[in-house]
Formats: structure tokens, sequence, C-alpha cells
């Protein structure tokens, strides 16, 4: 999957089914080749033009990626 795939879809908490946003970006561990967390924004436009709260998701709390949304557990 590409980044650009990624990023257009919904990242939804399990918990309570709330909208968090879009992957705005990705904390790769250099030494180690893989992805330790991703960087969720509450819109694409703040995404873009660099605005708003950033939410930081450890990578191992993604639950599923699917065709439309990813799903988070969020405790």
């Amino acid at each position: 999957m590409y980044y650009s795939e990624l990023k257009e879809k919904d990242v939804i908490c399990a918990k309570d089914c709330r909208n968090l946003g879009h992957i705005a970006d990705l904390e790769i561990d250099t030494c180690k080749g893989c992805i330790t967390a991703v960087l969720v924004r509450e819109s694409k436009w703040c995404s873009f033009f660099g605005c708003g709260e950033e939410i930081r998701i450890p990578f191992h709390k993604i639950c599923k990626i699917g065709p439309d949304i990813i799903l988070v557990d969020l405790q």
C-alpha cells in the first residue's frame, strides 16, 4: 500500500466510533525499517495547510486497515 492511499482513509477510534481525521505523516524507525507511529490531523485541509493539532498513534494500536477506513484502538 502507498502512503498516498493511506492518507485518504478516515481514521476511526474503535472504542467510541469517533472520526479522528486523516493521516498527516508517518514516524519511521530507520534502523529497523518499520513504521512506529502515524500522525493524524483533524481534517485533510489542516494537513495541507499545516494547521491543527496532531495525534500520535503508535502503529501497534492500529486494528485494521480497510478499503475506506483505518480502525484504531485508543483507550
